[in-house]
């Protein structure tokens, strides 16, 4: 009989968070997505029906207490996942916030199937 081991050769890792003061931040930017897609036209990127905003939201002023109640939740697993690339030879790698968009999908709507390039 073979001796067969197993290799990860491309794990995916899934961090979470929990943040007990979410429900406040949620209700803010499901409140800013109503105001945002009642004020522009949806954007035509992957989505099938629905809804997607411009990719630059995190820049948008009425939007940046959001992102940045968002940003002290993801930052600390952007600065895990940087010790770990630090950890591996790679010292000066850091994660950064370069585009953010929200989709809002209805039923019969979809997304077709794509990749986010540059993104972790």
């Amino acid at each position: 009989m073979n001796n067969i081991t197993k290799m990860e050769l491309f794990p995916i890792p899934v961090f979470t968070a929990v943040e007990s003061d979410f429900d406040e931040l949620k209700k803010n930017i499901l409140e800013y997505i109503k105001d945002y897609r009642d004020a522009y036209d949806s954007e035509q990127v992957s989505n099938i029906g629905g809804y997607q905003s411009a990719s630059d939201i995190h820049e948008d002023v009425n939007f940046k207490s959001n992102c940045d109640g968002l940003w002290s939740i993801i930052s600390p697993i952007a600065q895990h996942i940087g010790d770990s690339f630090a950890e591996h030879g790679f010292p000066s790698t850091t994660l950064s916030l370069t585009n953010m968009w929200f989709n809002v999908n209805g039923k019969g709507n979809w997304n077709i199937e794509h990749t986010q390039a540059h993104c972790f």
